[in-house]
């Protein structure tokens, strides 16, 4: 009984998440569940419980714990400035806490020139293709610098996702001083 209602929890995660192809994967093993728990014996269809309702099978606790999970990751992630610094903060499933993240402004400089560079305004690219990124000094910007500033560029609306082909930088959004701009517009971390 704890593993159908285990797999039902993570059914309706997973939709409420858009991953459909999870959902018929679990929705599989909850079925292989239940013909061993009764056998061969015909069982009533389960109706699927829409989320955000408490029902016998969701206490209020668990239901509160959900809406705080929820607002957490509306929260996250977010970019501040410290100093000459570009600094996201995330939050980490697994150890349940805030994380930071920091790129100096030359890594995030170099990554837009690199990107400017080798990427045309409105045409898919893949970081795959883009990677190393040189820095400024003829080094390498490490990987998660390039990442990190790519998760900013993309909240700025500067590139935009495209499913799984890749990501696509908007018309003219870092010509011009246009990364200066968006450098500009975020905050100030305060002391």
């Amino acid at each position: 009984m704890g593993a159908e209602v285990s797999l039902r929890e993570l059914m309706e995660q997973g939709l409420g998440q858009h991953r459909y192809t999870d959902v018929a994967v679990i929705a599989g093993m909850a079925e292989g569940v239940s013909r061993l728990l009764l056998g061969d014996r015909a069982r009533p269809p389960v109706q699927p419980t829409p989320p955000n309702v408490a029902t016998e099978t969701r206490s209020p606790r668990k239901t509160a714990k959900k809406a705080r999970s929820r607002t957490q990751k509306r929260e996250y992630p977010r970019f501040e400035r410290d100093g000459d610094k570009l600094v996201k903060v995330g939050w980490s499933k697994k150890h349940k806490e805030q994380y930071e993240h920091r790129a100096p402004r030359e890594a995030v400089i170099a990554f837009a020139r690199h990107l400017a560079g080798h990427a045309r305004d409105g045409e898919v690219f893949a970081m795959e293709d883009l990677l190393p990124v040189p820095d400024l000094s003829g080094g390498e910007v490490p990987a998660y610098q390039v990442y990190l500033t790519l998760a900013w560029l993309r909240q700025a609306d500067a590139v935009e996702k495209k499913g799984r082909d890749g990501y696509v930088l908007r018309d003219r959004s870092l010509a011009e001083g246009g990364l200066d701009k968006l450098w500009n517009a975020v905050a100030q971390r305060s002391a």
